[in-house]
């Protein structure tokens, strides 16, 4: 069997600017597409659609934003939902080989597109909050091959959905920033400038643990003999983040950190921030395999993670940082002022962590298990 005209559908929520978004859009970049056919399906835009509609044929469900009044929204409502319904079924007429899931979140819509022919790939970056509610079951079960990003990924799907062993391979993700030339504010460059950096970078959210992460700054400071920053980069909507920022910059105020707290909001360009870090730290209640820690790994900066609730620990325990009992902020805290004191420590920590990123996490080799995987569903390899 040959690639040649196979068609393959890839599914995914958003065009968010996140880790499994821009990886998604990377590999399609990667995937010989003189070899194969490639459709994108996402049910809402975001800030990389236009990248998303540079490299293949791109249809948004959701196409209309949510905006003005009572009246204005109930009207995108139903122009969104009367365009969703025409969009899939021009796409389930057509012909398709693989649909590839890029998250076990999107069965409602993978399953109405699908012929009985259809092979499933299932690409899942989640563990039990974020799968609440979306029962990805009838899409796993469906699916003759799924890829999970990390070890705890594929014994959670086991244990939860009794998925067999053998269908799931694990396929770790790997660091890739979307090139961007802006430079960071220069209020920002002033403040980091000089100073001891603790990094963390996501939604500021609870799952991500910026609460734990402001609390962490609280004690870590009250600990140390030097005064230490820290930096949260990025969120996801400016009103989401507004209303965040308001809530959690009163525990900051009252903590009386704030000189020492910086919160970022939304950026395109992370890379330049993340140049600033001494150590990177995941207070991440559940986070299946964060790319932030490698990008941050990348840099030759140590990682500090929980030993529960997420995957990273698979890569940080091979020397890359410090694992740390599960929402533990003392322990942590114990173990920035060791790395802030010990710079021969950090940077061999830091050294192996990048070298680590390079080996055994380059995005060229992922690509390739990803297309590999592919070609063996369709039977090709």
């Amino acid at each position: 069997m040959h690639r040649k005209n196979k068609e393959i559908l890839f599914i995914s929520p958003n065009a968010s600017r996140s880790g499994a978004p821009i990886l998604l859009l990377n590999f399609i970049k990667q995937l010989d597409q003189n070899s194969y056919n490639v459709r994108l399906v996402l049910n809402e835009g975001g800030d990389i659609l236009d990248d998303y509609k540079a490299v293949c044929s791109t249809t948004v469900l959701l196409k209309y934003k949510d905006r003005g009044n009572f009246f204005v929204r109930k009207l995108i409502k139903t122009a969104n939902l009367i365009n969703k319904i025409r969009s899939i079924n021009r796409i389930k007429r057509s012909k398709i080989d693989i649909l590839y899931a890029n998250t076990a979140t999107v069965g409602d819509i993978a399953l109405q597109l699908i012929s009985d022919k259809t092979k499933i790939i299932t690409h899942v970056h989640e563990l039990k909050i974020q799968l609440k509610g979306s029962n990805p079951s009838s899409l796993l079960n469906r699916s003759k091959t799924i890829i999970a990003v990390s070890e705890e990924v594929k014994y959670f799907l086991i244990q939860t959905y009794n998925i067999p062993e053998g269908k799931i391979n694990v396929i770790y993700g790997a660091p890739l920033f979307l090139s961007n030339h802006m430079e960071i504010p220069e209020n920002h460059k002033q403040w980091l400038k000089g100073s001891f950096i603790v990094g963390a970078a996501g939604l500021a959210d609870l799952r991500k643990g910026i609460d734990l992460f402001i609390q962490l700054c609280k004690i870590t400071n009250e600990m140390s003999a030097q005064p230490i920053k820290f930096v949260w980069v990025g969120n996801n909507s400016e009103a989401y983040f507004n209303m965040l920022y308001n809530f959690f910059w009163e525990d900051i105020i009252k903590l009386n950190i704030q000189d020492k707290f910086l919160m970022t909001g939304q950026v395109a360009n992370p890379d330049k921030y993340f140049c600033y870090f001494d150590v990177f730290c995941l207070t991440s209640r559940e986070d299946p395999f964060p790319l932030v820690c490698l990008e941050a790994a990348q840099n030759k900066t140590p990682v500090i993670c929980f030993d529960k609730g997420t995957g990273m620990k698979e890569f940080v325990s091979n020397n890359a940082g410090f694992v740390v009992p599960y929402l533990d902020v003392n322990s942590m805290a114990k173990k920035i002022i060791e790395l802030s004191e010990n710079k021969d420590l950090r940077e061999n920590l830091g050294k192996n962590a990048s070298l680590l990123v390079s080996k055994e996490h380059n995005f060229n080799e992922m690509s390739k298990q990803l297309a590999m995987t592919i070609d063996t569903t369709l039977g090709i390899a």
